[in-house]
């Protein structure tokens, strides 16, 4: 059985996923799950990329250690880091399609070309698929974008709040109330009275935040 190693980072957390094919359906096991943290640079929080890497070796070693070395795919895989986690040099290298947006779209299970998609997360993306990009000045105004998308399609894309602002809240309740997840923080906002507050998502105030 062919097994593919990817990683997916998000704003909120990183992992690193085995998957394989059985029976026509992409089946994924999480093998690491690690916090992206934040570091403060010139007055704008950055992706610690080094951490991560660090990150990916130790999800390639738990691989090695469930699978073996045997894997049939990786995005990018050096001599040096083969030799670090174990896992044969031999391994097919292959390119994602274009960014996680546009993989997300080619995955999704819809049938012929009249549909609407959306990619929820730390934001969520309401898009389309299309052969061209739309390039009137009714997409400017709107703040439409076109990105490119796999097979030579391209994505005309909205994007919204997600779920930045709860990640970032429970990043800051976190620091008192360290084992404080997402199932309690759920469980007592279902129980909290109905329509007590009201925020705009899209304010500037809940962008870059210090």
């Amino acid at each position: 059985m062919n097994r593919y190693f990817s990683v997916d980072l998000g704003a909120d957390s990183g992992r690193c996923i085995a998957g394989t094919l059985e029976n026509g359906k992409l089946v994924m096991e999480e093998l690491h799950r690690f916090p992206t943290r934040y570091v403060l640079l010139g007055g704008s929080l950055r992706w610690n990329i080094y951490r991560f890497y660090e990150e990916i070796l130790a999800g390639l070693r738990k691989y090695a250690a469930t699978y073996g070395k045997e894997l049939y795919s990786i995005g990018v895989l050096r001599d040096d880091i083969a030799d670090s986690t174990c896992v044969n040099r031999g391994v097919r290298i292959i390119a994602p399609a274009v960014h996680d947006t546009a993989s997300a779209a080619l995955a999704i299970p819809a049938k012929g070309d009249d549909f609407a998609y959306i990619s929820s997360g730390t934001w969520s993306i309401f898009g389309t698929e299309l052969d061209e990009p739309v390039l009137d000045r009714t997409a400017s105004d709107l703040n439409i974008s076109n990105s490119g998308g796999a097979l030579g399609k391209s994505l005309f894309l909205k994007n919204v709040m997600g779920l930045w602002i709860l990640q970032q809240s429970k990043r800051c309740w976190n620091k008192a109330k360290p084992d404080l997840g997402y199932d309690t923080i759920m469980a007592m906002a279902e129980k909290a009275p109905p329509f007590f507050a009201f925020i705009d998502p899209d304010a500037p105030d809940f962008f870059n935040p210090r």
